[in-house]
């Protein structure tokens, strides 16, 4: 078995051996090029796919706000329009491309005649995306 006397001098030997045999190199190796390109591929390519995700996440969130406004805007329109008992009749908003809005209304809430439960859907490439709920009221 070995101590760690011999094995620190064996060590310092074999430093001393390699320091001869490069003393007179001078530049960067093979070794080291293909080294430092591997570590800048991978840096590249994580780099790269975070900014993929970030995309696709500044995509997704655009699309929710664009979906949550247009469900504001149209259950505004609805609460601003005269009182349809039917709940057919209410007036639309326009559409962006691409987006596909959805207007439900259940009449007879309880006891109540004069209340209006309205739902408002919105898709995006018919992919639902947001849903707003609320009442109207007859006055």
């Amino acid at each position: 078995m070995i101590n760690s006397i011999e094995t620190t001098t064996w060590l310092i030997k074999s430093a001393s051996a390699l320091r001869r045999l490069t003393g007179n190199q001078v530049g960067i190796g093979l070794v080291e090029t293909l080294v430092a390109v591997a570590i800048l591929g991978v840096t590249a390519v994580t780099f790269l796919t975070s900014l993929s995700a970030g995309t696709v996440s500044v995509n997704t969130l655009e699309q929710q706000v664009v979906a949550q406004g247009l469900a504001r805007t149209e259950m505004e329109t609805i609460k601003a329009a005269a009182y349809d008992v039917t709940g057919l009749s209410y007036p639309s908003v326009a559409v962006p491309e691409g987006y596909a809005v959805s207007i439900n209304t259940a009449s007879n809430i309880g006891t109540d005649a004069d209340i209006q439960k309205i739902v408002v859907a919105v898709a995006f490439q018919d992919q639902p995306v947001s849903r707003l709920e609320g009442y109207k009221v007859k006055r």
